[in-house]
């Protein structure tokens, strides 16, 4: 049986000591040494490179070490190459909860109108109760016992009040219209008299003009036989006669001028009475007008008692509680016959129904300024899994888009500001409302400007805002339309 015997091992050969037995070997010593320079340009000590170099080969490392430095060495340089050509989503964080678009749709807690007491609530009214707008759910009876029917009783007296004021007052205005009428036909009479005594003047008028004409030709006529008497062409007797005759038309010429003064005097008594027509026609209106104005006015009066008495009933009445609007009760806060409740005490709450969310989100104030209606917004709700990259958003699972509706003028004590969201048409639509009620929790981040990377690094670093000026004046993101950022202060 053959004996193996174990291989020689090559002696290592330190510098300096070499051997050196015949030129042959010379050659191979370097041999081996070009060999050893060849495996240090790899920087890969073996035990070849340990023949020439035993301290390096000692020391050398694993081969593990040396992967995890090339992977290392690796990812920095794609680090670095990140940095400058890695789009980076800035935006703004904010925190708040769903709630109605519609101011009208949100938790609305119902009141007592009325001080009473529970005497009624509706079966099956609970927390949880669906109730249709208009429905009763519950009706209060007042302390004072029969008072309604003593406001009733009041309220149907002042209605007969009423009705007979109306009814004097109707009286009045057909009193006003026969009144008017009487003095319009007195008036007329009286304007006729008035024509008749002025045409009756005028006739005095014309008679006294012609008896003073007949005067004065059988005056020229006595004048004449006065004149020719002495001449002897007249006798005595036709002289008498002239001076008869000229009295005789004298005095015809008095009658008349007082016939005259008579019949103007008459007249003057005719215009005298049509005045005093006129006053007491516009007296007599006067005062069925004043009549009529004071039964208005005691109309209006019992109309204001009226409103009053109605007012009061209605708080009586308004103690039948109905539901406001379509919705499920949150919180009950009385008991049917054991509690007693003043006027705005809280009875119950309804969330109403509406299909129409949004989400009020609290957004710092420091970014307030850069946040505007339209800019787009990412959501994570309550309870809905979701995965959200803060730079990457087009690859986050689970949230929801949105768009900034409109942004609070004011903020609040902390100086944050709240911003309303609403759903984004183009985009997922939101959970449907047996998910997403009013109330849940949502986290949202506005979407900002696109930068690189490394800027968004630098920023951080240095505690800048999201946003600087845009020197292009393009705008952030995809929006064309943005409004122009503002400029930080230098």
């Amino acid at each position: 049986m053959a004996i193996e015997t174990a291989p020689e091992k090559a002696p290592i050969i330190v510098p300096g000591h070499e051997s050196h037995p015949n030129h042959g070997g010379h050659d191979d010593h370097h041999d081996s040494q070009r060999r050893d320079i060849g495996s240090l340009q790899g920087l890969v000590p073996t035990e070849i490179t340990g023949a020439t170099f035993p301290s390096l080969y000692l020391v050398r490392s694993s081969w593990l070490a040396r992967t995890a430095a090339r992977v290392t060495f690796g990812m920095l340089v794609v680090g670095a190459i990140a940095l400058v050509f890695v789009p980076w989503q800035q935006s703004s964080r904010g925190t708040g909860t769903v709630i109605a678009r519609d101011p009208q749709k949100r938790l609305q807690p119902v009141v007592a109108m009325a001080d009473g007491v529970v005497d009624w609530i509706k079966e099956g009214f609970q927390e949880g109760s669906h109730v249709i707008e208009g429905e009763e759910l519950m009706r209060l009876t007042p302390f004072a016992d029969g008072e309604k029917r003593s406001v009733e009783t009041q309220l149907q007296n002042l209605d007969n009040k009423k009705q007979n004021l109306e009814n004097n007052v109707e009286n009045e205005k057909v009193n006003i219209e026969s009144r008017r009428a009487a003095g319009v036909a007195d008036l007329k009479a009286a304007e006729s008299d008035i024509v008749a005594s002025t045409a009756k003047l005028e006739q005095a008028k014309a008679m006294v003009e012609e008896v003073t004409a007949e005067h004065k030709g059988k005056k020229t006529k006595f004048d004449g036989d006065v004149m020719l008497l002495p001449k002897g062409l007249k006798s005595p007797l036709e002289v008498a006669q002239s001076e008869a005759d000229e009295r005789a038309a004298w005095q015809k010429v008095g009658k008349a001028q007082q016939a005259e003064i008579e019949q103007f005097s008459f007249l003057q008594s005719k215009q005298d009475a049509y005045k005093s027509k006129v006053q007491e026609v516009d007296i007599k209106n006067n005062e069925a007008q004043n009549k009529l104005q004071d039964g208005l006015q005691k109309i209006a009066e019992v109309n204001k008692e009226i409103e009053d008495v109605k007012i009061k009933l209605g708080q009586l009445d308004r103690l039948a509680v109905k539901a406001t609007r379509t919705g499920i009760i949150q919180s009950l806060h009385v008991n049917s016959r054991s509690d007693s409740v003043k006027k705005n005490d809280v009875l119950f709450e309804i969330v109403p129904e509406t299909d129409q969310l949004a989400v009020k989100l609290t957004i710092r104030g420091n970014d307030s300024p850069l946040i505007h209606v339209g800019n787009e917004v990412r959501l994570q709700f309550q309870g809905w899994p979701a995965i959200q990259w803060v730079g990457w958003p087009s690859v986050a699972v689970g949230t929801f888009g949105g768009r900034v509706n409109s942004i609070n003028p004011g903020g609040d004590t902390k100086g944050d500001f709240d911003v309303y969201v609403t759903p984004d048409d183009s985009q997922v639509p939101w959970p449907d409302n047996r998910y997403l009620r009013q109330g849940v929790r949502a986290n949202g981040w506005v979407l900002l400007r696109t930068v690189p990377l490394g800027f968004e690094l630098w920023r951080q670093l240095n505690g800048f805002p999201p946003m600087i000026d845009d020197p292009t004046g393009k705008g952030s993101g995809d929006n064309k339309d943005d409004v122009k950022k503002p400029k930080l202060p230098k």
